[in-house]
């Protein structure tokens, strides 16, 4: 029989009331169970929830999400050991996070650069999601709004710090990033 796997889940959720939160700790709380001692599986129905939210609500659980997964990956020491389980709730968040990325987000300047500073504060490979994920949607979002005139001078700046990473992204260490995204970038900072 399986039981859910929440072990130091209080931890880790995130301390916030709004209704995105509300739906990321529950979403944490279902992701993962544990099918018998020591065997953690995810569970695949904890997603329903987030593939149901509106566009709208599914922009601010991604935002919000990608920022605890980045939390998650590397908490504050004052929450004590963690024993591995902030990897598997980010391991949770990764899935839904990929399901948010590929609907079409109603997203704004504000928004994505929201997003990017996100990003830019660890722009490596991660042990889950893969950059690849979030580095393609800021460019999709990014060619979405430039070609609206909707990009304002801040997001463009923090693109343009996204262009530096990918110019030194090294293959060896972190794996492939596809090109196409530094040239869509580049293109969109010379308009």
């Amino acid at each position: 029989m399986s039981k859910p796997f929440r072990r130091n889940l209080q931890k880790y959720t995130i301390r916030d009331d709004s209704p995105a939160a509300k739906v990321l700790n529950q979403y944490m709380a279902d992701a993962h169970v544990e099918e018998q001692p020591g065997y953690i599986c995810y569970h695949g129905d904890a997603l329903n929830p987030i593939r149901n939210l509106t566009d709208e609500d599914g922009l601010e659980v991604l935002l919000l999400g990608y920022e605890h997964f980045l939390w998650l990956l590397d908490p504050p020491s004052s929450l004590g050991p963690t024993f591995g389980d902030n990897i598997y709730y980010a391991s949770g968040l990764d899935f839904a996070l990929q399901a948010l990325a590929r609907r079409r987000l109603p997203f704004t300047s504000d928004l994505l650069g929201r997003l990017i500073h996100a990003y830019l504060t660890h722009p490596g490979p991660t042990p889950c999601l893969p950059p690849q994920i979030i580095v393609g949607l800021i460019t999709k979002q990014a060619g979405i709004l430039a070609r609206r005139k909707a990009l304002a001078p801040v997001t463009k700046r923090l693109l343009s710090r996204v262009a530096t990473v990918l110019r030194k992204w090294d293959r060896e260490e972190c794996g492939s990033m596809p090109p196409v995204f530094l040239r869509r970038l580049e293109k969109i900072l010379q308009e």
